[in-house]
């Protein structure tokens, strides 16, 4: 056999492997907790978090904004880490964007922030462009938490997703999902 050849196989094998690994996760995602806070430039805002069954959950997100939030707005997303081993806490993602750009954007360049973004607009209302209208109800709707969410790599640890979006440089909106992997059993 040519060298090409098994060069061939070799990145075959590879990626076998890489999917294999997706499928056959070591841990199941468990999510403690979810709050989230608002000013008073917000109308309405709750939040439910919802086990459905093992490794499976389900987010709903309902907010109103009193006026309009045009080019003003500010998405930031964090998500720290916490080792069952290693550094007190890490910061896995941390990335600022405006709410604009993102509505309008088909594809983020961060694989995680692209499917996290992806399930939030299959499962919402939120438009495709600005503004987010004043005195309209705005939803995320059964957002499915499962290990497919986090990557297959990821190690046993506890987790915080905080989203915040601010106007004008002032916080407006504030939510924080803890969660974990454990060990499948």
């Amino acid at each position: 056999m040519h060298w090409k050849n098994y060069i061939a196989l070799l990145i075959l094998q590879i990626a076998y492997e890489t999917v294999m690994a997706a499928r056959n996760r070591r841990f199941h995602v468990e999510m403690y907790n979810m709050s989230c806070n608002h000013t008073e430039v917000v109308k309405r805002m709750d939040c439910h978090l919802a086990k459905l069954a093992t490794d499976r959950y389900a987010v709903t997100v309902k907010f109103m904004y009193k006026d309009d939030l045009a080019n003003d707005g500010v998405a930031h997303t964090q998500i720290l880490v916490r080792m069952k081993r290693g550094p007190p806490v890490l910061k896995f993602l941390d990335f600022k964007v405006n709410v604009c750009d993102a509505l309008s954007v088909s594809s983020f360049p961060i694989p995680l922030a692209k499917d996290l973004f992806d399930e939030a607009r299959r499962t919402s209302n939120l438009p495709y462009n600005c503004p987010l209208k004043g005195n309209f109800l705005y939803y995320i709707n059964n957002y499915t938490v499962t290990s497919e969410t986090i990557p297959a790599y990821a190690p046993l640890m506890n987790f915080s997703l905080i989203f915040k979006i601010y106007k004008n440089n002032e916080l407006v909106i504030a939510t924080e999902t803890q969660g974990g992997t454990i060990p499948k059993i």
